[in-house]
């Protein structure tokens, strides 16, 4: 059995050992290597970090870096952590509930459908 099976860290065996060389080691799907040695082999990985909500990806991680995360710009929102969407503008038949935030979208709902308007006539008030 290979280390890079026994330690269970995000490796696989590029290069089985043979009775000349160690085993080899690189990092699996979803992981970044922490140790790198002689810039091929690895020796220890970890998973990619996730971004918060409210964040994005900056840049994905790569078999040798962490994912990088941003925060989203103003006007944006990430529930998710992935990528920024703009807030939902309201339409004019629209009446804005909750405003978004960095992780939630501006809420709409639909406007009443009349205006009422109080006309005072004179001489119709009476005391």
């Amino acid at each position: 059995m290979s280390l890079c099976w026994f330690s269970g860290r995000g490796l696989f065996a590029k290069q089985n050992c043979t009775s000349t060389s160690d085993t080899v080691c690189d990092v699996i799907a979803g992981h970044f290597c922490t140790d790198l040695i002689e810039d091929e082999e690895c020796r220890s990985a970890r998973r990619h970090s996730d971004c918060e909500p409210g964040h994005r990806v900056k840049e994905p991680g790569t078999r040798r870096t962490d994912t990088t995360c941003e925060p989203c710009p103003a006007g944006s929102f990430s529930p998710e952590g992935v990528n920024c969407s703009l807030w939902t503008t309201c339409s004019e038949n629209q009446v804005e509930v909750k405003g978004g935030d960095l992780t939630s979208n501006t809420v709409c709902e639909a406007a009443s459908g009349g205006l009422y308007w109080l006309i005072a006539v004179p001489g119709s008030w009476y005391l």
